[in-house]
């Protein structure tokens, strides 16, 4: 069984933590609304929307508050047990379609990092942007992973 969900025009600019815990809920009511009394597990690749389904709590928030009270009315109307675990992108596959419908060149924001400042003398704020982008395309991580870093874990 497949569904589609496409974003009205309001939500095309909302965070990713209020898409992603919308998409959750939406794919529940698209796939469980006909079941009862049954235990679902959902696997999301975002931590926040896997917070706000197993706690009804992440991040303050009251708009994704309000999804997740949302959730478990659904669920508790129905009987449904849930409970999400995070998978990380990666290895959130089989997608229908892919994201994305180009690949970029990563060699243009290699250039861009070269012509902003020359490496001798480099201000601390052009360094930090710099070292922050390259980290993004070393690790591949979201901005949200890369936000959390702390000089204590680098080693």
């Amino acid at each position: 069984m497949r569904t589609l969900f496409l974003w009205e025009p309001v939500h095309l600019s909302s965070h990713i933590n209020y898409k992603e815990l919308l998409a959750a809920f939406n794919g529940l009511r698209a796939f469980a609304a006909g079941l009862s009394s049954t235990s679902i597990l959902l696997r999301i690749d975002n931590t926040t929307a896997v917070a706000y389904v197993n706690k009804m709590g992440g991040i303050p928030s009251p708009v994704l508050k309000g999804i997740s009270r949302d959730i478990w009315q659904f669920c508790e109307a129905r009987s449904l047990f849930i409970f999400a675990s995070y998978i990380p992108s990666a290895q959130n596959v089989p997608t229908d379609q892919p994201r994305h419908q180009f690949t970029w060149d990563v060699q243009k924001v290699i250039s861009l990092l070269e012509s902003w400042w020359a490496l001798d003398g480099i201000p601390l704020e052009q360094l930090t942007w710099r070292l922050a982008m390259l980290l993004a395309l070393a690790s591949w991580q979201r901005v949200q992973t890369l936000a959390a870093i702390s000089l204590t874990n680098l080693r």
